[in-house]
């Protein structure tokens, strides 16, 4: 039987959402008021920059641009402004609210729709599995393990037999790679920690949890588009980490409002174009203190210069990487690297200059010092030319 939201369900997920929260998560900028409205900048509708004109009824939940007159609920927001269909609409919203879909065969969900249910029960089963013993061993603490909804892969086919009981078949646990070719589950005896993008489960990170038993210490189930972190992005400085572990110990230890990409190879303009939309304006990026670290900086500068976002990058000693800094040295030997950050255009150059050898910089200063000389020579020798 397909999906059917009736108005009473409908009713139900509109009063149990916040529009602020709606708005943010597709980075549009919000303001907590101190009376009846919260506030969003209306640049969607009027271009405006400010919080003059867009207000959030905080009773009803529903928005309005007094320039304009644009407005109505949360899904009129996703289907006007978003583009969302409806469905896709009431999908994220449902969510939002921690209601079930009013389906009674899963069956009749498209196949990318059956992806999406099956990654967030994935993720679901995972985090029920509630051991916690590595990452807390990494140094992240239970109450952002719990806010991450992380978990524990315990292999086998004890996610398969799971979904299976769900409604999904063995074909399609493979298609969507939550099982291998021989129909075991991908992950086994690895730490797991959502991605998620808009509220929904995009990909699921697995660590594994004893390095000598496996080669592959890092395992994603797609591996792209990776901003881990993005839904809780606040509008202030934002900090960038290669891994999912280098950002929960740092909000572990008080550094909050970072995300990571995945790895250092990983970031993309689409990336920085997510920032920019969320209102970042000003970045730090804390890769691990070795080549891949600082070759993969300078790709997250370049990027974010052309959205015209700042970017400041934190050079770690060499073979440090930001969880093991915090864990073993402590937050303020890793706040002090992180104050003694070079502006990108500084560690571009800096990096540029690691390339030539002492006698070949010298050799460069000298011929700059003798340069005003030689201009000077060569404008007497124009003027000679033209009074001749």
């Amino acid at each position: 039987m397909a999906v059917h939201f009736t108005e009473k369900y409908i009713d139900i997920v509109l009063s149990s959402i916040d529009m602020m929260e709606v708005m943010k998560n597709h980075g549009y900028q919000t303001k907590a008021g101190v009376g009846d409205n919260n506030y969003y900048v209306a640049d969607f509708c009027c271009g405006k920059n400010d919080f003059d004109n867009g207000r959030i009824k905080k009773k009803t939940q529903t928005w309005k641009c007094l320039s304009c007159g644009v407005g109505g609920n949360a899904i009129h927001f996703l289907t006007k402004v978003v583009g969302k269909t409806f469905y896709d609409a009431m999908v994220e919203l449902s969510d939002m609210a921690g209601m079930n879909l009013p389906v009674e065969d899963p069956k009749a969900l498209t196949e990318q729709k059956r992806k999406s249910l099956a990654l967030k029960l994935a993720a679901d089963f995972y985090h029920s599995q509630n051991n916690y013993e590595y990452l807390v061993s990494r140094g992240i603490s239970l109450d952002v393990l719990k806010k991450a909804r992380a978990g524990y892969a315990p292999g086998g086919r004890a996610l398969r037999n799971h979904l299976e009981q769900q409604g999904f078949t063995k074909e399609e646990l493979n298609t969507f790679k939550l099982i291998n070719h021989k129909g075991l589950d991908t992950f086994f005896y690895r730490a797991i920690i959502p991605v998620y993008r808009n509220g929904k489960v995009i990909d699921l990170y697995g660590r594994a949890v004893n390095d000598e038993k496996t080669s592959v210490k890092h395992l994603y189930l797609y591996g792209d588009d990776i901003l881990g972190g993005y839904d809780q992005l606040k509008e202030n400085i934002v900090l960038i980490f290669e891994s999912a572990i280098d950002r929960l110990v740092a909000e572990s230890a008080g550094l909050t409002n970072g995300v990571d990409t995945g790895g250092a190879k990983k970031f993309i303009l689409d990336h920085a174009r997510l920032l920019r939309k969320k209102g970042v304006v000003n970045t730090f990026t804390i890769y691990d203190g070795d080549k891949a670290g600082r070759e993969g900086s300078l790709t997250v500068g370049e990027l974010l210069l052309i959205e015209g976002i700042k970017n400041w990058v934190a050079e770690l000693p060499e073979g440090k990487d930001p969880a093991n800094m915090i864990q073993k040295e402590g937050k303020d030997a890793f706040q002090a690297a992180i104050h003694g950050s070079k502006n990108f255009k500084m560690f571009k150059m800096y990096h540029e200059l690691d390339k030539y050898s002492l006698d070949d910089l010298e050799t460069y200063l000298a011929h700059r010092k003798k340069q005003p000389a030689a201009a000077a020579v060569s404008q007497a020798m124009e003027g000679l030319a033209v009074t001749g």
